[in-house]
């Protein structure tokens, strides 16, 4: 066969754009094939810093102490020995009673913020402290105590107030266990740490429906929060905190006062509730006052004397219970009053010698 001796001048640039495009399918290809790698090498990347993060979260909540003290000079902690980018940075930061724990990735980038509470020391232990002065503490009306009550040696009266009787479940002896003389005391850290922020109080605050708080820290000398209001925040006073009905305080919150806290009815606090008051305490007003439809989830701690009604979900720790009545009031006694077991809520950084432990609460980040 005889082989042309030229080839028509046309067929050379069909076979140049043929050529370059498998040449750009094949490099197509090859960068398609990198991409892949290096996404594939980048998400084995940010797993790793993650991975590294969720376990300096772990170790912190067990033994916040020891984490603290193995930090260098730049506040970063090597988790693994043999793994050098195992390097976390660690950073936290008061939030009124609770704490902010930040943790940085060794590449600089990747940073989670949560904020934490304290796990209760013994969750089982108890659900209602009230120390034994000698008294025994009386029980009536829709009176509903489940789990154990440390209370004292004299033991519990099921009773009356006017014509309404004790109509609860009766509380095995085995569930109650005698208390002190004197309520679980405030650590010094905690007490420095309120002394810290009434420094920078303000004068009355009013929160209102309207407004759109998270989160936040208010020290004020005294504080209103109106009905309608929903959202997280902390509030120290000076004075007093009245909520009114209707008010929904998500998780975390909290309300600490030196005078006197009210929460209305068909409000929920989900947090704690502290009231430390300074000087005498006047039979005739009480520190606490808790509505019958009012619910409060996390601690409740009353240096002074309360009135508890409604739901408490977690844990009472009350110094004197008194019911005030139309017809006067009734010393030691809880009335229309629901204890319950709850688990799963943090305790606020405030008693001494509860334990170090820690309970993480909400991912800011």
């Amino acid at each position: 066969m005889k082989l042309p001796a030229h080839i028509p001048g046309a067929v050379l640039p069909t076979v140049m754009v043929v050529s370059t495009l498998l040449a750009l399918l094949v490099l197509a290809v090859i960068a398609l094939w990198e991409a892949d790698f290096l996404y594939f090498s980048r998400h084995r990347h940010d797993a790793a810093v993650r991975s590294h993060i969720d376990s300096g979260f772990t170790l912190y909540a067990e033994y916040p102490d020891e984490v603290i003290a193995r930090l260098d000079a730049d506040s970063t902690l090597i988790l693994y020995d043999s793994l050098p980018h195992s390097r976390i940075g660690i950073d936290r930061r008061p939030l009124g009673l609770y704490e902010v724990v930040t943790m940085t990735g060794h590449d600089g980038r990747t940073r989670v913020s949560k904020i934490f509470g304290l796990r209760a020391p013994h969750p089982d232990d108890f659900v209602l402290y009230y120390p034994d002065r000698g008294s025994s503490v009386t029980l009536t009306g829709r009176t509903d105590i489940k789990g154990r009550v440390r209370i004292p040696a004299i033991g519990l009266v099921y009773g009356q107030m006017g014509a309404d009787f004790f109509s609860g479940d009766e509380i095995p002896s085995a569930m109650m266990i005698t208390s002190r003389n004197e309520l679980p005391s405030p650590s010094a850290e905690a007490l420095a740490a309120i002394g810290e922020l009434k420094a920078h109080a303000v004068e009355d605050v009013v929160i209102g429906s309207s407004h759109s708080l998270s989160d936040t820290v208010i020290v004020a000398r005294r504080a209103r929060i109106e009905e309608g209001f929903s959202g997280s925040l902390q509030i120290f006073a000076l004075d007093s905190i009245t909520v009114a009905g209707g008010v929904t305080l998500e998780y975390p919150s909290g309300l600490f006062s030196e005078t006197h806290v009210s929460v209305g009815e068909d409000s929920s606090v989900n947090g704690y509730i502290i009231v430390l008051p300074h000087g005498e305490s006047d039979i005739m007003h009480a520190h606490y006052m808790q509505s019958r439809r009012a619910r409060v989830r996390g601690l409740v701690y009353v240096d002074g004397i309360a009135q508890i009604q409604g739901i408490v979900s977690s844990v009472a720790m009350i110094d004197r219970a008194i019911y005030y009545s139309p017809r006067g009031y009734y010393e030691n006694m809880l009335y229309d009053v629901t204890l319950l077991e709850n688990h799963r809520m943090a305790w606020p950084l405030l008693l001494e010698g509860a334990g170090p432990r820690r309970k993480e609460i909400k991912w800011l980040d």
